[in-house]
């Protein structure tokens, strides 16, 4: 999955990874020595070393170290689930072809609230969270998509008032911006009022991805990015 981002990103996404592996490194070398297994006769050591890779995924899988780029995103957008109340709530599958569809989403006009920037980010989620994140961004999306599809019906496919684009997008901007522990309530908020949020796949692995870094986007780029 590719994902519009400040240009900055990338390289803070880096520098976490890389002090991530710097740290599983550490714990490489410290394991050595504790299991003895320089000083092991040739068979008895390759087993050894084997146990401790076995280990070092065990650790990776567990999330204990992100030395690489989706571990650490996949592990921010997993907590953002949770926060906001649909890491365990059950959603129907998307309807077919639904998500396949070229072109952007129904109110995701990158003029509507931050949707990215020019820098691009590269990962790969595992499929149970792949498919979460793709369920979640469409049902959550369902009533402000249904209710753009109504006003363009109305207007003769007239472009909506900006404003609306803003307010349907403010749950996005809420998903990097407040901290955990207050998004479950905007998630409330926001899905109960009028016209209900947009929220895109993008849009959630950036937030994570902003998360990763305690990144914060400039508000001068907020109203008019790439998606």
């Amino acid at each position: 999955m590719v994902v519009a981002v400040d240009e900055a990103l990338p390289e803070r996404i880096e520098d976490a990874v890389r002090d991530e592996q710097a740290r599983e490194r550490a714990w490489l070398v410290e394991q050595r020595r504790d299991r003895g297994i320089d000083g092991m006769k040739a068979g008895q050591r390759r087993a050894a070393i084997a146990q401790l890779y076995a280990d070092r995924a065990a650790r990776r899988e567990a999330q204990e170290v992100l030395a690489t780029r989706s571990a650490l995103v996949s592990a921010h957008l997993s907590r953002l689930l949770e926060a906001a109340g649909w890491g365990s709530r059950a959603y129907p599958p998307v309807p077919g072809g639904q998500d396949t569809m070229p072109g952007r989403r129904w109110g995701t006009s990158g003029y509507g609230h931050h949707r990215g920037g020019p820098g691009r980010l590269t990962i790969v989620l595992p499929q149970p969270l792949g498919e979460r994140v793709r369920r979640v961004s469409y049902w959550v999306s369902q009533r402000a998509t249904v209710n753009l599809q109504r006003y363009a019906d109305e207007s003769a496919g007239g472009f909506p008032p900006l404003d609306l684009l803003r307010e349907m997008g403010d749950l996005a901007v809420d998903l990097y911006l407040l901290p955990l522990e207050q998004l479950a309530a905007a998630v409330r908020r926001r899905t109960r009022a009028e016209p209900g949020p947009i929220v895109s796949t993008g849009d959630l692995v950036r937030a994570a991805a902003y998360r990763a870094t305690r990144y914060t986007p400039a508000p001068d780029q907020r109203a008019a990015s790439p998606t």
